[in-house]
């Protein structure tokens, strides 16, 4: 239940960032609602939108996400990053959920060379108590949140 809580609380922050992102657009474009053909200059129903300016470019291909965790202990790790450019991404440290355990820090997140795939990597010291940690992965040029990185770190088995 506070699995489902906390995601609650993800959806509604990236909800509410990208209302705030949409109503600081001041330039008078309103985009034409999913699924409709509107053009949002005239309003006219079933028109071809005016073009302002060159013609929007494909959306670029989805990059591939990687997670490399060094650890002597057991681990279950999941990403969730929203769709979009995946340009400047960063990570913020590992933060225990629901008990007081010290951050992961040594957490980064890095593009490869031909920017075809993102590389999340995870250092969990062997002293790190069990438990599941959490980290906002968010746009470096604009704070906005893009995913999460989740890790559960398990007890050593004996």
């Amino acid at each position: 239940m506070a699995q489902r809580v906390m995601q609650y609380g993800w959806d509604f922050a990236g909800l509410w960032m990208e209302m705030w992102t949409r109503m600081g657009n001041t330039s008078g474009f309103r985009p034409p609602m999913p699924g409709t053909n509107m053009d949002p200059t005239t309003g006219a129903v079933g028109a071809e939108p005016a073009r302002h300016g060159p013609a929007p470019e494909a959306s670029p291909r989805s990059a591939a996400i990687f997670v490399s965790v060094e650890s002597v202990l057991p681990t279950m790790t999941s990403v969730e990053l929203l769709p979009g450019q995946s340009a400047d991404l960063v990570i913020h440290a590992l933060r225990a959920e629901g008990h007081d355990a010290t951050p992961i820090r040594d957490v980064s997140i890095e593009r490869t060379n031909d920017d075809a795939r993102l590389i999340v990597r995870v250092v969990v010291d062997a002293d790190q108590p069990p438990g599941e940690y959490r980290a906002q992965i968010v746009e470096a040029s604009s704070n906005l949140p893009r995913g999460t990185l989740s890790v559960r770190v398990q007890a050593k088995k004996r």
